[in-house]
């Protein structure tokens, strides 16, 4: 037999030399002569062989044909979904124990987490961008706009979570809904009319959940002055110092629930304190002047 050069790949002589141990099997040729020939080992001939006579081919990928099927039943998935809805800080465990009892189901910790992969999203806590240019020059402009500003008629708009016990377990995500943002804002004109009369402004932070189309129509029609906070700056709104002001009183009571983490936040009685006033009105004053 005459050997003929071709401009073949790897690739494709290794197919060619898999096809020549079965037209040589079927020849008659032994596995000696075979393994000579091709170089194969006689258990790598046997395997190519039994491939073939399996499936027809040497070539095929047998694991195609070695696929699980899926083992999560629809009551199953449906109920992982609506508990992580519920509850995003259920555990693998919980809910493992959770579709045994309601969906008379078992599996491992594992599968359960591979399909909550599928349908939602975990996040951590991620660094803030550095200060673009763009956003470095609206600051400068708000600072110099509002340098001899006194701020006293003005209501700033900001939020923040208080925990008791801090984690770093990843989370289920839900957006927000804007009408929840809405239903809070409606509450300040009748209380900001009874201290600054017609004369009071708002500041609405910058961030995205409160830049949805529905509380900005709402505010342009309601808020007799609206103010623009600048991108990417929170230490130009002085809540944000009542906010360590608050973290700091809480943290000195230690509370151990979630109903000892109410009673602190914002406690009516301290806030009317006289010193309590005069240093969070410092605090302030201190923070606008800074910038």
């Amino acid at each position: 037999m005459m050997d003929i050069e071709y401009n073949l790949s790897d690739k494709q002589k290794e197919a060619i030399r898999k096809y020549k141990v079965v037209v040589m099997h079927f020849s008659g040729n032994n596995y000696e002569s075979i393994e000579k020939e091709t170089l194969f080992a006689k258990g790598t001939i046997s395997k190519l062989i039994q491939k073939f006579n399996e499936f027809g081919d040497v070539l095929i990928d047998k694991r195609i044909f070695n696929q699980r099927p899926e083992i999560l039943t629809d009551s199953s998935k449906q109920m992982i979904e609506e508990t992580m809805v519920k509850d995003n800080r259920t555990t693998l465990k919980e809910m493992k124990t959770t579709l045994i009892k309601e969906c008379d189901q078992s599996v491992c910790e594992g599968t359960i987490y591979n399909y909550e992969k599928q349908i939602v999203s975990f996040k951590y806590p991620q660094v803030v961008p550095i200060l673009s240019l763009i956003n470095q020059q609206k600051r400068l402009d708000y600072a110099i706009k509002h340098k001899d500003d006194a701020f006293s008629n003005t209501i700033f708009s900001d939020e923040s979570s208080f925990v008791v016990f801090r984690s770093t377990k990843k989370r289920f995500v839900l957006n927000g809904n804007p009408k929840d943002q809405v239903d809070i804002i409606k509450t300040i004109p009748e209380k900001a009319s009874k201290l600054f009369g017609t004369s009071w402004r708002f500041q609405q932070d910058n961030a995205p959940a409160h830049k949805a189309n529905s509380l900005t129509s709402w505010l342009e029609g309601n808020v007799p002055n609206l103010i623009n906070h600048p991108p990417q700056s929170p230490d130009l709104n002085p809540i944000e110092l009542i906010w360590g002001w608050m973290k700091n009183q809480i943290e000195n009571h230690s509370p151990q629930n979630k109903d000892e983490l109410k009673e602190l936040q914002y406690d009516q009685n301290k806030m009317q304190d006289k010193q309590t006033q005069y240093n969070i009105y410092h605090l302030c004053s201190y923070s606008l002047y800074l910038f």
